[in-house]
């Protein structure tokens, strides 16, 4: 009898036991759901397509603000951290992108017909664009992804093409000296007509953007972006061989602002902290 009853002691205990140790993971599990989910701080290497819009990318030989821009390739380094537990975020960018020259075709036909030569060749080098920016970013966190957006604002460093020209009338090459190579002081034997020195320029810029990130794993994600950026960069520009009394065509000019606009898609690789 007394085994009887230590034995229904120690099951009633055992019962009870199982039964505070229920309550308990019920309520750590109610306390988790209710906990919202949140954005990690994270950093992020990628690289994509930089397609250039609007007058940046228009060809018209008469339009000083045509940009004859075309698609170029685009690399980023970025990084979030987000303030506390929330979705809110202060991040930054710093990209470097290229756009080499196209419908230099156009180009060479306008200073054909100003100086009223047989034909003109023209060489044109590449845009060069530096972004640095900052500013706000707000995620909604959905399991393995993560939906992105952000409002940038920062510089802009730039710098235009070279434009070099050669004019050839009646067969022969109206050269008046050969274009000098700043890097290794010599004369690499090539003579132009004249030719648009490239120019820098550092503005305020701005960037708008979505992306959607997946983590497959812990501490890293997979991530796509679509940004639109502007800027207005001025360029002052200087002119070698060319004469104010026979200036190149309606392209002679010493200063512009040229709208720098476009959309860059991209991929990249992210490290998640906190994950």
């Amino acid at each position: 009898m007394k085994n009887t009853i230590q034995i229904f002691l120690a099951a009633m205990l055992l019962v009870f036991n199982l039964s505070a140790f229920a309550q308990d993971s019920d309520k750590h599990e109610e306390k988790e759901k209710k906990k919202k989910p949140h954005a990690h701080s994270y950093v992020e290497i990628s690289g994509g397509v930089s397609v250039p819009v609007g007058r940046f990318t228009q060809t018209n030989y008469s339009d000083a603000k045509s940009g004859f821009a075309g698609i170029g390739p685009v690399f980023a380094v970025s990084g979030v951290k987000y303030i506390g537990h929330s979705n809110f975020g202060i991040g930054g960018t710093l990209s470097y992108a290229y756009y080499r020259m196209t419908g230099l075709g156009n180009i060479a036909k306008g200073y054909q017909q100003t100086w009223l030569v047989d034909s003109t060749n023209v060489r044109g080098t590449s845009y060069k664009s530096i972004h640095a920016l900052i500013g706000p970013y707000y995620s909604i966190p959905l399991g393995i992804a993560t939906i992105d957006f952000h409002a940038l604002a920062g510089v802009n460093a730039m710098w235009s093409p070279e434009v070099d020209v050669l004019l050839e009338d009646g067969g022969i090459s109206q050269t008046y000296d050969y274009k000098y190579n700043i890097t290794n002081g010599s004369f690499p034997g090539n003579q132009f007509s004249f030719w648009q020195q490239s120019s820098f320029s550092a503005v305020v810029a701005a960037q708008v953007g979505v992306g959607l990130r997946i983590s497959p794993v812990k501490h890293f994600a997979i991530a796509a972006r679509v940004d639109y950026f502007y800027s207005r960069p001025v360029f002052d520009i200087n002119w070698v061989n060319a004469n104010p009394n026979a200036y190149p065509g309606e392209r002679y000019f010493t200063s512009y602002t040229q709208a720098f606009n476009g959309i860059n898609a991209s991929l990249g690789l992210d490290y998640v902290f906190g994950k």
